[in-house]
């Protein structure tokens, strides 16, 4: 009876285990994407700035892992795929329980920031 249960806990453990974030499916592109270069400077910057880098968030002095105010702050994150899981992917960044409405992303953002993504996180 022991033996049985332990086998179906370890089952257990490594389903949950063997979860992982999904992403985009390959080949989802948007239409934006294939007529619209995207580079942090020209566009994505204003957005993160507005969504992300404000003062208490992703700044020098906020409580946000990271510094985004620039992008030599956000590589790190860039290429850990950590901005993609959780904005793209997910989600769930900025976090609609912690921040204001206006500091959420809009669906056209958020196009652009996948578009952003897709086209390999060019700065300028």
């Amino acid at each position: 009876m022991i033996r049985n249960f332990s086998l179906l806990m370890l089952g257990v453990f490594l389903s949950i285990c063997s979860c992982s974030y999904d992403s985009l499916p390959e080949g989802t592109q948007l239409e934006l994407c294939d007529t619209t270069m995207v580079s942090y400077d020209d566009q994505a910057k204003a957005i993160i700035d507005r969504t992300c880098a404000y003062a208490g968030c992703h700044d020098a002095g906020g409580g946000a892992p990271g510094n985004f105010t620039d992008y030599a702050g956000m590589e790190n994150f860039l290429n850990a795929n950590k901005f993609e899981k959780r904005v793209i992917d997910l989600q769930n960044m900025p976090d609609a329980n912690d921040v204001l409405p206006e500091k959420l992303l809009t669906q056209e953002e958020l196009e652009f920031l996948t578009c952003w993504v897709q086209q390999g996180y060019q700065e300028n």
